[in-house]
């Protein structure tokens, strides 16, 4: 046709309940295409979705799976969430929560024989946390330096270390982690495991996520209500604004990705110290992956990170139930997720600009506008 077009008008600014409804929509867009397999499968999607999220809050054994699964998806996602409040990407989550979880491994199992101490007293445990926590910001000291000092994509160094934390984890399993006997590499079992929740002794639901809200909180604080977080914010949606007011990028950057990485590090104890007490090469979750799409729901605030990365327990857990009790293929959750990363790549466009169709010299945008009795349709 040739009087049709699309025109892309840049925002000045995005109105907030299209902010919100961007969100939503993304994850009832991204569970209805994921209809579509569920139907090929020969099940019904309205059952699988109420099995998958109806039980998660209704059976206290799934509900306790996910909120410990949860946790670290939740600081992984924070790890993201961090640099990108201020304009940054680390794309490296996984990769630092993998240095973390073997660094927990090689405390449990290293340093009781080395210090004579009880290898399931909350000292080793203690000493494995600080430590999974501290080689985490020490993982990703190489690509902030790089940036600050010649500002090399953060984006190719980060992912680029993610590589190399699967080599050094195959390699510390296969040889100096690896336990005697056995027909496959593992490594030998750390004696500590986090404690349940006091207050709930009936169920199995682990300290985990008091860590994880603790630093939900701590983060939230941060941006919130600290001359840095101020700092953070401005950086990252004015850069230039940000410098002529004395604001300095590297100090930003050196906290954004420190701070982010070391809460990967934490991730990956939670994930040894709760979920699993000895490893395997390609022991990974992929959580450090599904903290992307966490961070990008929950780039609003930490609080938002923080429900993100429920929703991806309950997602995690929901298809391993679904997968038991109705046969639909666990890997239902892998096509939420990168289907949620599709539809929030499109979301922004919507974020960014105003979509208006032309057909011959009349714009459909206006025509709607005049209809419902606004002046504009999409905000400013």
């Amino acid at each position: 046709m040739d009087n049709f077009g699309i025109e892309m008008t840049p925002r000045k600014q995005t109105p907030r309940w299209l902010a919100v409804a961007a969100q939503g929509g993304t994850i009832l867009a991204a569970l209805a295409v994921a209809a579509i397999p569920i139907m090929v499968v020969k099940s019904d999607p309205v059952t699988v979705y109420s099995e998958m999220f109806l039980t998660a809050v209704e059976n206290p054994f799934v509900r306790d799976r996910v909120l410990n699964r949860a946790a670290p998806l939740i600081l992984a996602g924070l790890a993201v969430y961090l640099p990108l409040r201020s304009g940054l990407y680390n794309i490296g989550a996984e990769g630092q929560l993998i240095v973390g979880g073997l660094a927990t491994i090689w405390v449990g199992v290293r340093v009781p024989g080395m210090l004579g101490l009880a290898s399931s007293g909350l000292v080793v445990m203690g000493i494995a946390l600080v430590t999974a926590f501290l080689i985490g910001a020490v993982w990703v000291y190489v690509p902030v330096y790089l940036y600050n000092k010649y500002e090399v994509n953060e984006i190719l160094t980060t992912l680029m270390l993610v590589f190399t934390a699967e080599r050094l984890s195959t390699y510390l399993i296969t040889g100096p982690l690896q336990a005697p006997g056995g027909s496959f590499p593992r490594t030998g079992q750390i004696g500590f495991e986090l404690p349940l929740l006091p207050l709930f002794p009936e169920t199995r639901i682990n300290i985990g996520i008091v860590v994880a809200l603790l630093a939900v909180a701590v983060t939230w604080l941060l941006i919130n209500r600290t001359r840095l977080g101020y700092e953070i914010i401005l950086s990252g949606s004015n850069e230039g604004a940000a410098s002529q007011t004395g604001i300095s990028r590297k100090k930003i950057t050196f906290v954004v990705f420190m701070f982010g990485a070391a809460l990967a590090g934490l991730a990956g104890f939670l994930e040894i110290a709760g979920n699993q007490q000895s490893i395997r090469p390609g022991w990974s979750p992929g959580y450090g992956w599904t903290a992307i799409p966490i961070a990008l729901l929950g780039r609003r605030s930490s609080i938002q990170t923080m429900l993100a990365g429920l929703l991806f327990g309950v997602i995690f857990v929901g298809s391993s139930w679904v997968e038991a009790t109705l046969g639909v293929p666990s890997a239902i959750s892998k096509i939420i997720e990168a289907l949620l990363i599709l539809f929030l790549i499109s979301a922004e466009v919507f974020r960014s600009y105003r979509i208006d169709v032309i057909l011959g010299s009349r714009s459909v945008r206006e025509s709607v506008a005049n209809v419902v009795g606004f002046d504009k349709v999409g905000g400013k």
